[in-house]
């Protein structure tokens, strides 16, 4: 429904965090929320009593989001909120299982949130055009091509490339405000075609492009002395265990990561065709003239590379920013590629009646994105889990019986024992034999750390509305 003028001017700040607010000049509105690592971010809370002590003993609550993957916003700007939520009614209506039906329903109510959102950013642009003088023409005129942008865009998939740009972003924030410190992806391939079909100019293009990224950054405190401490118990979890994350290190970390460049994501045997277009230099260009904390850009670069985009690179990076980050499609793609190898061994298909398949696809290596951490994700594809150990623990181990030397001191005198206790030192004859028990300690506290990633995995899942993309 609609709300008045003075219903919508007048709506209440919740815990400061003012995410509902339009300026006459802007071109792309929404609101993010102060989801940085280390300020955390207020969600609203949704559990029961009883599922939120049975989280609060497991370590997670509402905010538990993960983040770190890359939705696939380029399914959502082909199908728009309205097919998407035709789809998932036809999914519901035939679902028989419970639980199937719950996610349809909870898919169903989390895009309607978003077209919600759209429309009463919709509502806001039309009120505030109403309180602007006869002398501000033009902010009147802008809230009138942005309110029309965002209605059409509520239920329709967008017709031009700003369209695009506000679907995503609004899409966006709706994750962030779940507590979902997720990431972008490939832009400047995900928007392309609504860039060719659009008749505005590259400098046109360039505008939207920089409005984007000041609403990303719209949030960020430089100042230490005016950060809110918004951590609640069970503050984003990786890996199934949640924060606090340092806020002294992670305060600026916002996750707002960017992809541009590469390769095109086919099959295609060979090297593959590079993947870069006008968007690619616009994003780069961007990176180099604002002078913001988010969002970070991740150039994916190749040896055919253009060398003018490769100037542009040196450019922004020379700009004092740290932008873009180089990628090295030839290494990664192939080990992105050759990542799912074997996994569970020759005969996990067979045991699994073919359920099993952890053979990657080419084309889903060529199609890696950086989620906020830098970690390369398949955009769209996969979940995220973190775990492991650092390697030099083992050899510690293999020199000390099982205990770190870093942890020697009052606390654990000799180390902390982290695996069996193994020869003492006197007693190893050759570098052989050191090799040979740090290859050891490595295979039991690896197997340790990925027996904790599986069965953490899965405490936490994604919200609805990040599942659909």
């Amino acid at each position: 429904k609609h709300l008045n003028n003075n219903a919508i001017l007048q709506m209440d700040i919740v815990n400061g965090a003012n995410t509902f607010h339009i300026q006459p000049n802007e071109i792309i509105v929404g609101g993010m929320p102060n989801l940085s690592l280390g300020e955390g971010c207020y969600v609203m809370r949704y559990l029961t009593d009883d599922e939120h002590q049975a989280g609060f003993i497991a370590g997670l609550s509402e905010a538990s989001g993960v983040g770190h993957i890359i939705p696939d916003f380029d399914k959502l700007l082909q199908h728009g909120l309205g097919d998407l939520i035709a789809d998932a009614t036809v999914r519901h209506d035939a679902a028989i299982d419970p639980a199937k039906r719950d996610f349809y329903q909870a898919t169903i109510l989390s895009l309607q949130g978003v077209s919600e959102y759209l429309l009463r950013f919709a509502d806001l642009a039309a009120a505030t055009a109403k309180t602007l003088s006869d002398g501000e023409a033009w902010e009147k005129t802008n809230l009138a091509a942005v309110e029309a942008r965002l209605r059409h865009v509520a239920i329709n998939k967008p017709t031009s490339f700003a369209e695009a740009v506000q679907l995503l972003f609004a899409t966006h924030c709706c994750i962030q405000l779940t507590g979902e410190p997720t990431a972008l992806g490939r832009l400047d391939q995900v928007l392309l075609p609504y860039l060719e079909a659009d008749s505005i100019s590259l400098d046109e293009a360039q505008e939207i492009i920089d409005a984007f990224y000041i609403k990303l950054d719209e949030k960020v405190q430089q100042n230490r002395l005016f950060i809110e401490d918004h951590q609640p118990f069970g503050n984003l979890a990786m890996g199934g265990a949640s924060g606090p994350y340092p806020q002294g290190a992670s305060l600026g970390q916002w996750i707002q990561q960017i992809t541009v460049g590469g390769t095109v994501a086919d099959n295609k045997p060979g090297k593959g065709t590079p993947a870069y277009n006008d968007l690619t230099r616009l994003f780069i260009r961007a990176s180099a003239r604002l002078p913001l904390n988010a969002p970070c850009l991740s150039l994916r670069t190749r040896k055919d590379m253009p060398e003018d985009l490769l100037e542009e690179a040196a450019t922004a990076i020379l700009c004092g920013g740290a932008h873009p980050i180089l990628l090295n499609d030839e290494l990664i793609i192939d080990g992105m590629h050759r990542s799912g190898d074997n996994i569970g061994g020759d005969g996990m298909a067979t045991e699994t009646d073919n359920l099993w398949d952890s053979a990657v696809e080419l084309r889903s290596a060529r199609n890696y994105a950086c989620d906020g951490c830098y970690e390369p994700q398949f955009s769209g594809e996969n979940w995220f889990a973190l775990g492991g150990f650092p390697t030099l623990n083992a050899l510690e181990c293999a020199l000390n019986r099982g205990r770190t030397y870093l942890t020697a001191g009052e606390t654990y005198l000799t180390g902390q024992v982290i695996s069996f206790t193994s020869r003492p030192t006197e007693e190893i004859k050759s570098f052989e034999e050191l090799v040979e028990l740090f290859f050891e300690h490595f295979e039991w506290l690896n197997r340790k750390a990925i027996n904790g990633q599986i069965q953490g995995f899965g405490n936490n899942t994604a919200v609805p509305g990040l599942m659909i993309v």
